[in-house]
């Protein structure tokens, strides 16, 4: 009895360390902020700092360097005949700095970002200068000009772990950004070791567990014998 109750609790140890491996997985997985699930309406104003939240994480983007604005939600622009539009965007009241980041301070890996430019027609190019911040501190800038609808920035790999991304230019006044991909950095975790006793220990005695001693831990095996050897 004594040996059966010793390995049960190593089989408690391997199957927390899949749960912490299945964990690592799927939240290593790609996320995407949008402005498209948050239930706005078209030109419906929005607080600046303007808070989005995806996956459990909130992220906060703030306009500043120009007159005071808060962030709008557009569908649609007339001017160039823009429809079928979905970002947030300061109105025509110039700003010059644009921050994103996490409320939580963790760190995250930037993927991609969409800019909508929706005076392309009057070939106006808004030109931008995208840096990363971890500590404050910044180690990469990246230049992108955005030349009409869906122009897609894509971030080397010196985005990863970042605790913040600053977006500048001379006017961002009507430039629209949408669908922000990223994902969490794990921390990376430990899994329990089975001592040199321990696994002599299954190897010598091969020992029988009913599922229903495992139901917390393992699901779907419906009464079926789970055997160590």
């Amino acid at each position: 009895m004594k040996q059966v109750k010793t390995n049960y609790f190593i089989v408690k140890k391997i199957l927390l360390t899949l749960h912490l491996i299945f964990l690592l997985v799927f939240s290593g997985l790609g996320q995407t902020i949008t402005s498209d699930v948050q239930g706005h309406t078209n030109g419906q104003s929005l607080a600046n700092p303007c808070r989005i939240v995806n996956n459990s994480e909130t992220f906060w983007f703030t306009l500043f360097g120009g007159a005071t604005t808060n962030h709008f939600y557009r569908t649609a622009e007339g001017s160039c005949g823009g429809g079928g539009l979905s970002h947030i965007y300061s109105r025509r009241i110039a700003q010059t700095t644009w921050p994103i980041e996490p409320a939580s301070g963790n760190e995250v890996d930037l993927g991609s970002m969409r800019f909508d430019n929706v005076f392309a027609c009057f070939v106006f190019n808004f030109d931008l200068s995208v840096k990363d911040f971890k500590n404050n501190v910044s180690t990469e800038t990246q230049t992108f000009s955005v030349t009409g609808i869906n122009s897609i920035f894509t971030s080397n790999s010196n985005f990863n772990d970042v605790e913040k991304i600053i977006i500048s230019s001379s006017n961002l006044g009507n430039l629209g950004i949408n669908n922000i991909n990223w994902v969490a950095v794990i921390t990376a975790v430990v899994a329990p070791k089975v001592s040199t006793t321990a696994t002599s220990s299954i190897t010598s005695t091969p020992a029988t567990l009913v599922h229903k001693k495992l139901k917390d831990q393992v699901h779907g095996l419906h009464g079926q014998v789970f055997k160590i050897s």
